[in-house]
C-alpha cells in the first residue's frame, strides 16, 4: 500500500487528502478481503445493509461489500501508521453482527468510526466539491440511528464492481481517503443539511434521510487525523 498527499486549493482553504495505491501483488491482504466478503456478501442474504434495495444481483453485492471492507482496512492501516498507541493497536475493525448496529472502526478506547465510501465518475476534486460526508440516517426500516464518535469518507472514481475486477486481474487501483467529520459536528444542527438518499443501483427502493456535511465544509484527512491524535491524549 502507497500513500500519495494532494492538496487542492479552495477558496478559504487548501484541502488535503491522500491516495492510496493498491496491487494484488503486492498487497496480499486483498485476497484475505475477497474471501471475507464473499462470506459477509453471504450473511446479508441479499438485501443492503439499511435493507431498502432487495434487486440487487449478488456480483454487485459481492463487489460492494469487497471495497467496503476494503476501504475500512486502509483507513485501519493509515490511522495505525500516523498514531501510535503503547502496546495496543490504535484502531481496528469489528466484526459483522446482524443483531446489532454496524461499527465499522473502534478506537483503542471504544470511540467508534463510521467509514463510508462512494464511486465519483467526474474525478476527486469534483467530489470533494460536490459530494457529502454521511451521517447518521433513519429510514422506514430504521428509524434511528446512534451517533458515532467520528464520520470518514473514502471515494474512488471506478464502479465496486470495476474494482474488484481489476485488483483480481493484477491491476492497480486507487482509493483516495478525503477525511470527514466529529460527532459534534454531526450534531450541530447550523452545520449538517438533510439529504435523502439511495443508493445508485436502486431504482426502486425505499430512500434514507442522512445528516450531512459537504466534504469541502467538513475535516481534511490532515485535519481528522490531528483530532484523532488529541482522542489520544485525552
Amino acid at each position: 500500500m502507497k500513500f500519495i498527499q494532494y492538496k487542492l486549493p479552495m477558496d478559504n482553504r487548501e484541502y488535503i487528502y491522500y491516495e492510496c495505491k493498491l496491487n494484488l501483488r503486492n498487497d496480499l491482504f486483498i485476497q484475505e478481503i475477497i474471501e471475507a466478503s464473499k462470506q459477509e456478501a453471504s450473511r446479508y442474504n441479499g438485501k443492503q445493509a439499511n435493507k431498502s434495495d432487495k434487486r440487487r444481483s449478488l456480483r454487485t453485492l459481492n463487489s460492494d461489500v469487497f471495497v467496503g471492507l476494503l476501504t475500512e482496512y486502509i483507513w485501519e492501516y493509515f490511522l495505525n501508521k500516523l498514531i501510535k498507541v503503547e502496546g495496543s493497536s490504535f484502531v481496528s475493525r469489528t466484526n459483522y453482527n446482524p443483531k446489532e448496529e454496524q461499527i465499522d472502526l473502534i478506537i483503542y478506547n471504544n470511540h467508534t468510526i463510521e467509514v463510508r465510501s462512494s464511486n465519483v465518475r467526474n474525478g476527486i476534486p469534483f467530489g470533494i466539491n460536490n459530494f457529502d460526508i454521511l451521517g447518521p440516517y433513519t429510514n422506514m426500516y430504521k428509524p434511528k440511528e446512534e451517533f458515532k464518535s467520528f464520520y470518514l469518507r473514502t471515494l474512488y472514481t471506478l464502479t465496486t464492481e470495476k474494482i474488484l475486477f481489476d485488483l483480481q486481474n493484477g491491476r492497480p487501483v486507487s482509493i483516495y481517503l478525503m477525511g470527514g467529520a466529529t460527532r459534534s459536528m454531526m450534531e450541530d444542527d447550523k452545520v449538517i443539511v438533510y439529504k435523502d438518499l439511495k443508493p445508485n443501483n436502486d431504482k426502486e427502493g425505499y430512500k434514507s434521510r442522512y445528516r450531512c456535511i459537504p466534504i469541502k465544509n467538513g475535516l481534511d484527512a490532515k485535519e481528522i487525523v490531528l483530532e484523532l491524535r488529541i482522542l489520544k491524549r485525552l
